[in-house]
């Protein structure tokens, strides 16, 4: 569940493309929403899943605003940042539909 946060904060950090960011979007979508019910609540209290969200938040902002100075498809390998982000978009949308 973290794994998806994280690597969407570092898809959104190192993007190249606006189809980066759009893959660093979803797994941060996804690995917050797989957050919210699995959580170790037990464990863990609350307030430390709103921790987690400000900084996802706060990349998800940082990239979308950098994303206007980069182009949409990457010069190198375009196909395969299409195939990244519409796997990255599947998954994410798989476990918002089975989570939500």
């Amino acid at each position: 569940m973290l794994v998806f946060v994280a690597s969407g904060v570092v898809r959104l950090i190192r993007a190249t493309s606006r189809l980066h960011v759009l893959s660093g979007l979803s797994d941060l979508v996804g690995g917050c929403v797989l957050l919210a019910p699995l959580g170790p609540w037990s464990y863990v209290p609350g307030w430390t899943y709103g921790m987690l969200l400000g900084p996802a938040v706060w990349f998800a902002v940082v990239g979308v605003r950098r994303a206007r100075r980069l182009p949409c498809v990457p010069e190198r390998r375009p196909v395969l940042a299409w195939l990244g982000t519409a796997v990255n978009l599947l998954i994410a949308g798989a476990v918002v539909a089975l989570v939500l």
